[in-house]
């Protein structure tokens, strides 16, 4: 009988069951020494095997990012690398697009000429008034009731002469 045969033998009269139960497995993982093992297993292989979003499909984000500290998030940036990124150009277009900067200029530009005619205007009324106070003094009339009052700067009859010379 060879090797081979003595093996069979022996393992066929073993209860396996009666064996593992006799074994201390905490005393024989113990003795193993598994940075030997671990050194010997390439982790980059293993990590290709997993499937990454099967793993994120389970994982519920909402629940994260309720205990995420934004204030601690936002203070760890760099808020001028994240600037150097922002495409300001294309960003000042767009929104002078979405708002139609021209128009609201045309618009403003016309509400501040309106404004400005109304203000000469105004200014031009006020001066032909005090224009016309000016000469109603050199000529010495008289102003009516309703001048005295804001109604206008009309005269009273320029023959009338009027009673107390004025300085």
């Amino acid at each position: 009988m060879d090797q081979l045969d003595l093996t069979w033998l022996v393992a066929e009269r073993v209860d396996l069951d009666d064996l593992v139960a006799r074994v201390d497995l905490d005393a024989a993982v113990a003795r193993v020494d598994l940075d030997r093992i671990l050194a010997r297993i390439d982790l980059d292989e293993v990590a290709s095997r997993i499937d990454v979003e099967a793993i994120v499909s389970r994982v519920d984000l909402d629940a994260v990012a309720g205990r995420l500290d934004v204030d601690a998030v936002a203070g760890r940036l760099d808020i001028d690398a994240v600037v150097d990124r922002v495409d300001l150009v294309g960003l000042a277009r767009y929104v002078v697009d979405e708002i139609d900067l021209p128009e609201i200029i045309r618009e403003s530009s016309g509400a501040m000429a309106s404004e400005t005619v109304r203000g000469i205007r105004m200014q031009g009324i006020e001066a032909d008034a005090a224009l016309s106070r000016g000469v109603d003094r050199v000529l010495r009339r008289r102003l009516r009731e309703t001048d005295a009052s804001g109604g206008g700067p009309e005269a009273a009859s320029p023959d009338r002469e009027d009673p107390e010379p004025r300085p």
